[in-house]
């Protein structure tokens, strides 16, 4: 309470901030380490895991046959957990992320403001280091998709912004790749409220998930009786991949 506000000044003259568009914390970054030792090592446990857990372990870490690409909201926290949480496979293909305002979150908050303009990336000294190990550098940031601040003022916007998502993942020359996309757990437990069956009970529409997780699902598209596509999240293909059985923040029981 007292320091920050101190350190928040010095950083004035910077494109830096400990507030505005939030780094991530300590903590945070150990949990993307965590994330990066499991696409790392991988095993898989032969306890009656579903073929879809196999096959989207894959996709993360991108195995050979896989197809698979990366996004991220450029919310500094987000391109970090990427960052840090997909290094291992980042630094064997020497691939690029693209970054999408269509995954950032729906918030008033100072700490959803982002420090890039459009078509910036974000200033990330907290990976400098291994952005330097990349083979392309600050090159491994495509920032074509950042369009900058995202409209607040309906929760309309907000969807507008999942539906810009989800008409990316099905451009035409995306059919058949496995779409990674690292955002915000209050965005997707929206998502997940918005196009899984809305008669369906599940744990990802009531609880946020947990930080550096990951979740697979498979998302399909109609042509709507009224005129546009429409979107839903298969109900039976929804694999919690990473933090098995606890992706999802549930309360805690006394």
């Amino acid at each position: 309470m007292i320091f920050y506000p101190i350190f928040e000044l010095l950083k004035f003259p910077m494109a830096h901030s400990h507030f505005y568009d939030s780094p991530l914390s300590d903590l945070g970054r150990d949990q993307c380490e965590e994330l990066a030792t499991f696409v790392a090592t991988t095993v898989f446990p032969d306890d009656g895991q579903l073929p879809a857990w196999k096959r989207d372990a894959a996709d993360l870490r991108g195995d050979a046959g896989t197809r698979s690409v990366i996004v991220t909201s450029q919310l500094r926290r987000a391109v970090s957990t990427a960052t840090i949480g997909l290094w291992p496979r980042l630094k064997r293909t020497g691939e690029r992320v693209l970054l999408l305002s269509s995954l950032m979150e729906q918030s008033r908050n100072f700490d959803c403001v982002p420090l890039s303009a459009p078509h910036e990336v974000p200033p990330l000294p907290d990976l400098v280091d291994r952005i330097d190990e990349h083979e392309l550098g600050w090159g491994m940031f495509d920032p074509s998709g950042n369009t900058g601040d995202k409209p607040i003022r309906s929760k309309a916007k907000g969807f507008k912004r999942m539906e810009n998502f989800v008409d990316f993942c099905f451009q035409p020359e995306l059919e058949r790749t496995t779409i990674i996309a690292v955002g915000h757990s209050l965005y997707y437990k929206r998502f997940f409220n918005c196009f899984l069956p809305h008669s369906q009970k599940s744990p990802a529409k009531e609880y946020k998930m947990q930080n550096a997780c990951a979740v697979g699902l498979t998302l399909q598209r109609q042509w709507g009786n009224k005129g546009k596509w429409v979107y839903r999240i298969h109900p039976k293909q929804v694999c919690e991949l990473y933090k098995y059985n606890d992706a999802f923040k549930r309360p805690k029981v006394k």
